[in-house]
């Protein structure tokens, strides 16, 4: 199976070489929940990172995770300026789950340069089983997803969202994992050209 998987990534990575170019921090920018291993009955925090993000002026999200599974406890570690619990909306459920909404601009209306190394903060949840895998991640609803940095630097922006596993009770790693792709639009003139 992982044999067949394996093949499958590398016939992908060939073909489509020429649309996906490496590209370095500059103009691949991502925003991560950190996966996690968590204790039965401990609370934990996930950390929200970014990369590559020079001259951020606002940005809004919303994050989902399984009510059945996580219960939210609270918002900490803010590292935003002027970041705090008010930056963020009531949480809501509903069939997808439950859903809280966020916004964040800076304060002084500059744009700031962020911290790879420090989350902009940091979301705490208890766990409500004593087994099990699930997610928490971004979602479009109710808040969509929009980064605005600053027009004089800006270049095309595409920027890559990861979600975090949580692993409650037993730690077991898969084989294969893809932690990152960042793709950025191409010149669909040129496809294939």
């Amino acid at each position: 199976m992982l044999k067949t998987l394996t093949s499958i990534l590398c016939l992908f990575a060939l073909l489509f070489a020429n649309y996906l170019g490496a590209q370095d921090n500059e103009s691949c920018y991502s925003i991560a929940l950190e996966s996690r291993s968590a204790t039965a009955g401990e609370p934990f925090c996930v950390d929200v990172k970014a990369s590559g993000f020079d001259e951020l002026l606002a940005f809004q999200w919303s994050i989902k995770y399984d009510p059945a599974i996580l219960e939210f406890i609270e918002v900490t570690n803010f590292n935003l300026p002027g970041s705090s619990e008010n930056n963020f909306g009531r949480i809501s459920e509903d069939p997808d789950g439950a859903i809280m909404g966020g916004s964040w601009s800076s304060p002084s209306v500059s744009p700031i340069d962020i911290d790879d190394t420090e989350p902009f903060f940091s979301i705490c949840f208890q766990p409500l089983v004593d087994q099990g895998i699930t997610y928490v991640e971004f979602f479009d609803y109710p808040t969509p997803f929009e980064i605005i940095i600053d027009p004089a630097v800006s270049k095309s922006l595409s920027v890559g969202l990861r979600s975090a596993e949580i692993r409650i009770g037993e730690e077991t790693e898969h084989d294969l994992r893809i932690e990152q792709i960042c793709i950025q639009a191409g010149d669909c003139d040129n496809f294939g050209a």
